[in-house]
């Protein structure tokens, strides 16, 4: 997938633990009825599996190994969505998850994300800023992280409003 692309996730695979198989989730159908209904009018949008990682995947070594490991034809890596649908199934509610492509297969993290943040997974400004102290050559990299970040939000904004317009509360 490029950045910048929806993609409407047809399943989740929470690959935090190690073991294999992977335990699974799957979102509500009627959600995504609704949803795939959407995707038809952008190019942009698809659909596929979703693997949720331990850890951020720094570069496209490290991306081509875990999906290798876990599900090559996986359409992206995440870290929150195994936690969320485990959440909402646990308290039996209906759920879908849909995320943009901040950055693709081929692309490097610019800083260490894994050992600047703390044991919660919360990055304080001031450890990105002594990262970038030691290594100031990588703020061009964040920043276009950053505006890539800026693009998500906003197509996902966009597609979650005309999502919500469409939705059926009676599908609930």
């Amino acid at each position: 997938m490029k950045v910048g692309d929806i993609l409407l996730v047809e399943r989740v695979l929470n690959c935090t633990g190690g073991s294999h198989p992977a335990k699974e989730y799957l979102p509500d159908p009627a959600l995504m009825k609704t949803a795939r209904s959407l995707s038809i009018l952008s190019s942009s949008v698809r659909t596929g599996a979703l693997l949720t990682a331990p850890r951020v995947m720094l570069n496209s070594d490290e991306k081509s190994k875990f999906l290798n490991e876990w599900l090559p034809e996986a359409a992206a890596v995440d870290m929150e969505t195994a936690a969320a649908a485990q959440e909402a199934e646990q308290k039996h509610i209906p759920w879908m998850a849909v995320r943009v492509i901040t950055d693709s297969l081929e692309d490097e993290m610019p800083l260490d994300f894994n050992a600047i943040a703390s044991a919660s997974g919360y990055i304080p400004i001031r450890n990105i800023l002594r990262e970038l102290i030691r290594k100031p050559g990588k703020l061009p990299d964040l920043l276009r992280l950053g505006r890539r970040s800026s693009l998500s939000a906003a197509k996902l904004t966009n597609f979650l409003e005309s999502y919500l317009e469409k939705l059926d509360c009676a599908t609930l």
